[in-house]
């Protein structure tokens, strides 16, 4: 389906998060898993991450905080396909809002152009 040359239909906003770097799962010196992730941060995708906000909970039940001097944004939160890459999630920061926004479709481009 084309939608023939039209723009898209879109919120009047757009939000921009920038990557700061990932992270894995806390680990022992052999290479296995020493906890998962906590259950308050699970699907929580895009959401502030704050200074003492809980990330894993370790197999004997405590819990592993965060201690950035920032706040964070984590995406890719426990995604499988990231598991043997050593990605427990990727910390970004939320660097701008948009207002006013409208894709325009670009057919000479295989991506999309942002008018503002």
């Amino acid at each position: 389906m084309q939608n023939l040359e039209k723009p898209l239909p879109i919120r009047p906003y757009l939000t921009v998060y920038r990557s700061i770097f990932s992270i894995d799962y806390p680990r022992n010196s052999s290479g296995d898993l020493q906890a998962i992730i906590h259950p308050q941060l699970q699907s929580q995708d895009y959401l502030a991450l704050r200074s003492g906000d809980p990330m894993f909970l370790t197999f004997t039940g405590d819990s592993i905080l965060y201690r950035g001097e920032e706040t964070v944004c984590p995406i890719l939160i426990n995604e499988a396909a990231y598991l043997e890459k050593g990605i427990a999630m990727t910390f970004t920061k939320k660097t701008v809002d948009l207002g006013n926004c409208m894709i325009i479709p670009d057919s000479s481009q295989p991506f999309y152009s942002l008018n503002v």
